[in-house]
């Protein structure tokens, strides 16, 4: 009996590691190398924000708040070309400066580099698409 008992738990343990999600793990950095400072600043005028439903423009267009809830990932554009990121309920999970050229979004900051790009009214990135909130 004892014997079975060890035998159950063990194949429990070994099953429950074995699981895994549906989706990849994934991290908000990617793995490039940092760029210099942004070359597309944004203008201090928030009001020349896009509308939620057109196409970023300039980098001044990205001012506001942006989210992917699926994702856990919250990016905060500011006017003066910084932003503060929240991932997975961690507030000011990164911070750096951000810039757009075409429809090539950067995020700088100490670790490096995350690009992604404009479709639409989204930026899509390797962690998630953002929408405007």
């Amino acid at each position: 009996m004892k014997l079975r008992m060890i035998i159950a738990t063990s194949a429990l343990v070994v099953l429950a590691a074995c699981g895994s999600d549906d989706e990849p793990e994934t991290s908000p950095t990617s793995e490039s190398a940092p760029s210099s400072a942004p070359s597309s600043a944004p203008t201090s005028d928030a009001t020349s924000a896009a509308p939620e439903d057109a196409s970023p423009k300039s980098a001044a267009d990205l001012v506001g708040t942006w989210e992917d809830p699926k994702a856990s990932w919250t990016v905060r554009f500011k006017a003066d070309g910084t932003y503060e990121m929240d991932y997975e309920g961690v507030e000011n999970f990164m911070h750096g400066r951000y810039s757009l050229k075409g429809s090539a979004v950067s995020l700088s900051n100490d670790e490096g580099t995350d690009r992604g790009t404009v479709k639409g009214s989204s930026l899509v990135f390797q962690l998630g698409t953002l929408t405007r909130k």
